[in-house]
């Protein structure tokens, strides 16, 4: 059966907030924000989701001072269900696609002095699938673009510099129902970053402690590990997450960083 679109299907609405610290060993500590909404209608899901951070001033690893100073990215999303029995009696196929616009900068200083600002503006596009054969495995993936312009200046030679860049992501992933309140998940991301490629392995496993209520989660997130917990109502939640060392890449500049988020959603 084609479930592209269904006549008669209840619309619902549903929001959430997210508040994260980044707090890097050598470096700031940002503050993240997100709103979310989403409405489900006759043709799918529709969302869109605004996000923020900044940071304070704090000393680098490589003797300067570090600012972020307030970034924003504003993201559309659409999902939905394609169809029903498409490889096996009962299996669902769902498909979505998003797209992105994001700006940043971050300011390098000496002695209250700035010496150089890194200036970038981005736009993105993903596309993905999940497909459920039974209702205890998940199988999904997605192939995303992003594009990014930057300009680099240097206030102590006076010399600007500009580039543009293009990175590449797949992600592919399954989750196993294991028991009637024990969840396995894996997924693998390449990444094609412009000077580099690199592979990362996602694995986890969530614990129920009160059927649909109260879960405990924890694995390993491509750097190091993470941990969570969620607690679960019919028309809400509470969802606290913490993740060790997730951007490597910066270990060099700015330390290793610890990420500590937490959301809130209803819906109705």
């Amino acid at each position: 059966m084609t479930a592209f679109s269904k006549p008669g299907v209840e619309w619902r609405y549903g929001g959430s907030g997210t508040y994260g610290i980044v707090e890097f060993s050598k470096g700031p500590q940002l503050s993240f924000y997100s709103v979310t909404g989403a409405v489900k209608t006759t043709i799918g899901v529709f969302q869109t989701t605004a996000s923020y951070f900044g940071s304070d001033t704090e000393m680098t690893k490589i003797g300067t001072d570090s600012k972020f100073a307030p970034s924003r990215s504003i993201d559309l999303t659409w999902a939905n269900k394609i169809t029903d029995d498409l490889l096996l009696k009962g299996d669902e196929l769902y498909v979505g696609c998003e797209t992105s616009i994001s700006n940043s900068q971050i300011n390098f200083s000496y002695n209250h002095q700035r010496i150089i600002r890194s200036k970038s503006t981005g736009n993105g596009a993903m596309a993905g699938f999940l497909y459920k054969p039974s209702e205890r495995i998940n199988i999904g993936g997605f192939y995303g673009r992003y594009w990014d312009r930057s300009r680099e200046t240097n206030y102590l030679s006076e010399n600007s510099s500009h580039d543009s860049s293009a990175t590449d992501q797949i992600k592919i992933g399954a989750s196993f129902q294991v028991l009637p309140l024990t969840f396995l998940a894996c997924d693998y991301q390449f990444l094609n970053l412009p000077k580099m490629r690199k592979g990362q392995v996602f694995a986890g496993i969530e614990q129920g402690i009160v059927k649909d209520i109260f879960y405990l989660y924890s694995g390993w997130a491509a750097n190091g590990p993470t941990c969570g917990a969620g607690l679960y109502f019919k028309h809400g939640g509470f969802n606290i997450a913490y993740m060790q060392n997730p951007f490597s890449e910066a270990n060099d500049y700015l330390g290793r960083a610890r990420v500590l988020m937490a959301m809130v959603y209803g819906s109705f």
